[in-house]
């Protein structure tokens, strides 16, 4: 081992100070967190497409991170050609890896890898960040057979195909899940480390016979504990997201058309705060409903509203918006999926909802009743002051990567 310690870190999308994607934000701080220890020389594989490439690639340069980031075209011949490569990915049944990792990706990484390799450089650790890059752990494996592998796991993506082909019916769907969840937990299995965001996801693949190490950090999230809540009686209720992602859209849209007509004589309004909602959802707005698209900061949202809602059908692993908007002291209310993994007590730190009347009411309680309010939104940030540190993480994560790095 050199005086520094080599770690070659692959991920699906590349990191940079205003990413906008809660699990951009976990890579990019953690990924400076381990720049910034002198113990590390820390070179990046990472992907972007043409609208975020050049600030991706400013950015790390300004900090001073060896990287490459492998453009994907978003239009002309490029574009073209990978998207009719990809075609095998989506409908291929027998795709080795459930459709998730396209062939682009496990083609341009491979290759970007190999290449560096041939330079002869030899990491001491490999970091695969996200499934769709954990999954080509044999293969990196094969290249560096002398480096020790960390898997980091967004969520358990075996989860989230599971749940979108349990509410599709789709049979072949189905069979894509389960040849995911095989190859899941097939490389979690081969990694030295896996790193994940929460205890249930932990208790999800334990629970599937998966012996590796195990880490569970805190994800970064936009912390608001030192913001003011500014309610003022406003019957303002949001739902706060990347619209472009199906979960995210089609929650709201079911909210929208389940939960919010009983809603809508009484004075609320329903606030859409995200990048990119979709045409199926911007074509409902009317009076009382807005869609924001992108905006700088949610803070000022979540400071004046009275609630957030996320009734998720769709996705796995810990909620960023929801452990943001518990931080900013908003009360939330969700479902089983919207607050798993997050030890949060129903009537106490969150209010539980399920069916459209599960919400219409709670809302109505929280906008009658300022006690009820204040309880929930005080228990909200208790608990994010006592359980979601990622700052105390990022400073054990270098030394966790050191340890396995000397073999401690």
């Amino acid at each position: 081992m050199a005086d520094r310690i080599n770690v070659l870190w692959v991920s699906k999308t590349a990191p940079y100070d205003n990413v906008p994607h809660a699990g951009g934000k976990v890579h990019n701080y953690y990924l400076k967190a381990l720049h910034a220890d002198p113990r590390f020389d820390v070179r990046l594989v990472t992907f972007a497409d043409s609208l975020f490439y050049r600030e991706a690639n400013d950015d790390l340069s300004g900090y001073g991170i060896e990287h490459e980031i492998i453009e994907h075209k978003t239009e002309g011949l490029a574009h073209a050609l990978w998207a009719g490569l990809n075609m095998e990915t989506r409908l291929n049944p027998w795709n080795r890896y459930g459709g998730l990792t396209y062939n682009f990706e496990a083609f341009k990484a491979l290759s970007a890898i190999r290449a560096i390799a041939g330079s002869g450089y030899a990491p001491d650790i490999v970091i695969l960040h996200w499934t769709q890059m954990g999954l080509l752990v044999d293969k990196v494996r094969a290249i560096f057979p002398g480096a020790r592998f960390v898997l980091i796991e967004e969520d358990v993506a075996y989860q989230g195909a599971e749940r979108a082909a349990d509410i599709s019916g789709s049979s072949f769907l189905r069979g894509r899940a389960a040849t995911l969840k095989k190859a899941e937990l097939a490389a979690l299995g081969d990694a030295d480390l896996v790193i994940l965001n929460n205890r249930k996801d932990l208790a999800l693949v334990r629970g599937e016979g998966v012996k590796t190490d195990f880490w569970v950090w805190c994800p970064y999230y936009q912390s608001l504990l030192g913001s003011e809540r500014a309610y003022d009686g406003r019957r303002e209720i949001v739902f706060y997201g990347a619209m472009r992602r199906r979960e995210n859209w089609s929650a709201a849209l079911w909210f929208l058309d389940e939960v919010f007509p009983s809603l809508e004589g009484d004075g609320y309004r329903f606030t859409v705060v995200g990048a990119n909602p979709p045409e199926q959802l911007t074509s409902r707005v009317r009076e009382g409903v807005t869609f924001t698209g992108f905006v700088d900061s949610v803070e000022p949202y979540f400071a004046r509203a009275l609630c957030l809602v996320a009734p998720l059908s769709m996705g796995a692993g810990i909620k960023v918006k929801v452990l943001e908007a518990m931080s900013a002291g908003l009360p939330v209310l969700t479902n089983d999926i919207g607050i798993e993994g997050i030890p949060a007590e129903n009537g106490v730190s969150y209010l539980h909802c399920e069916a459209p009347s599960d919400y219409s009411s709670s809302i109505t309680a929280l906008a009658n009743n300022p006690g009820l309010r204040d309880r929930v939104s005080c228990a909200a940030r208790g608990l994010m002051r006592g359980s979601f540190s990622f700052e105390a993480d990022a400073k054990a994560f270098p030394n966790r990567v050191f340890a396995l790095a000397v073999g401690i």
